[in-house]
Formats: structure tokens, sequence, C-alpha cells
């Protein structure tokens, strides 16, 4: 009888070792970037933990990234909910911890945040972040891992600065860049049309003579000579138009911006594919 018992208590150790052997354990917390699953240079780990490390300084938000080759079979979502807690992140009295967690099998990107960040990243956010910054990196191919991972840091470390809100997309340098020119094309508009207020023809010579600087500036004296012709008419033909809308009045608005729910006890956050 004595045997038996020995051999089934055995027998259960054997089971619960395989069982063991089967489970994806939590790594090492070695750094800001545990890059478990290799998709990542030396070089390009080092740039993540720098971005990662001034983020911290700045605002003592702390933010781990983790890569793993597959989950074996584990549920991404809890399984990084338990890595988290377990690496504790965040500082003790502001639970201001982030980690961005990639597996490479199952093609998943999770975003958790602790409760001190859901306000700058709301969970609609921080899927915001998965589905329009780095998932269509991702999608590319391993070798755009890095920038997706690069993008996506950028983005959570402009919302835990308040650099934006939740919602707001900053101005790319090709938006700044139409919005400049755009400008320089109405400003030219707008003075005519206060000029004609004294003489009709007034109107054109603002407009040509601002064309012609905006061309001379860009694009050298023979574009400004055109553009002195092309204004003077444009001006001409528009103030009748912009008197109009300057009498009347002009009038705008609008605004918006995601408002995410919360988390469970340990933090929000979101899980996408690529």
């Amino acid at each position: 009888m004595k045997a038996f018992v020995r051999m089934l208590v055995t027998a259960l150790f054997v089971v619960a070792g395989f069982g063991s052997a089967f489970a994806l354990d939590v790594p090492a917390l070695t750094g800001r970037v545990v890059d478990n699953a290799g998709v990542l240079k030396a070089g390009e780990r080092q740039e993540l933990e720098s971005a990662l490390r001034a983020i911290e300084e700045k605002t003592s938000a702390q933010i781990v990234i983790l890569t793993v080759k597959s989950m074996e079979g584990e549920d991404p979502t809890d399984w990084s909910q338990t890595v988290f807690r377990t690496w504790k992140l965040g500082q003790a009295d502001k639970n201001n911890g982030l980690l961005i967690f990639l597996t490479v099998a199952e093609r998943k990107i999770r975003i958790h945040t602790g409760y001190g960040l859901e306000g700058p990243i709301p969970d609609a956010e921080a899927w915001s972040i998965i589905r329009r910054t780095m998932a269509p990196q991702l999608r590319k191919g391993s070798e755009n891992y890095f920038a997706a991972l690069k993008d996506g840091v950028a983005r959570v470390g402009q919302l835990i600065t308040g650099e934006v809100k939740p919602g707001e997309r900053p101005l790319s340098p090709s938006d700044k860049t139409n919005s400049g020119a755009l400008l320089l094309f109405l400003i030219p508009l707008l003075l005519a049309a206060l000029a004609c207020e004294f003489h009709p023809v007034a109107g054109g010579v603002v407009n040509g003579a601002g064309a012609a600087g905006i061309a001379w500036l860009l694009f050298g004296m023979n574009v400004a000579a055109i553009a002195l012709v092309i204004g003077f008419l444009i001006g001409l033909v528009a103030q009748f138009v912009l008197q109009m809308l300057l009498h009347v009045g002009l009038s705008g608005g609008g605004g918006g911006g995601f408002s995410g729910g919360g988390g469970s006890s340990a933090g929000g956050g979101a899980i996408g594919d690529f």
C-alpha cells in the first residue's frame, strides 16, 4: 500500500512538472525593453530604452516593452496582466505603469495601463494607438517592428506629458506645410477684400502684389512677374465674394475626442491584431 502511495505521489509531481514546463513563465524584468522574441537590434533596443527613460524622468511613468515569440497556449490579455502585476510597474503611490506587449506568433499587440494613466490614455486611446499607429507598421514585416514600437512609444509619451489630448492627432510635417501654404494664399485675398472697401481696383493691386511677393520668396523673380498678373485678376474676381463673406460674417467651430471606459482592477488597456 505504501509503495502504491509513493507511486501516486511521484506521478502527480511528474504531471505537475510537465504542466509547468509547458506554461509560459513570467520573464525577469531586466530593463525597460525585454525583447525575448529577438526582434530588435542592439541599437534599436538602446534607442527605445533611452526614449522610455526620458519619459520616466519627465513624468515618473514607468513604461516597459515586452516581446515574446509565442504565447504557448496562454491568453495574451490574461498573461500580460499577470506580467504587469508581477513586475509591479509604475510608482506605488501613482500606479502609473504601462506595458507594451507584442507576441510574434499570434500577431497581437497589447497596451496595458495602470489606473494612474487611464486619464491620459483611456482604453479607446490605447486601441487607437494600436490600430492607427502601430499595426500598420507591424503588418509590413519584422523589419518594421522597431518603427512600430518607436512610434507607439512616441505617441504614449505625448499623451502622458500632455503634449496632445486623447483623441487629438499632432500635425504632421505635411499638414503644417499645407496649412502654411493655405495661410499664404488667404492673406492677400483678405487684404484685397479690405482694400476694395476704398476702391475696386485696389483689391486687385493688393492681391497681385501679395501673390507676387510670395512667389518671389518661394520661386524667384520670373514666377513673381506671372503671379503679379494672375493675382491682380484673381483679386478683382474674388473681391466681390470676399466682401460678401466679410459683411455676412464667418462662423465655425467643432472639436471632439475620445472618452474611454475604465479597466480591470489592475488598470485598463487594449489589444489588437496585426
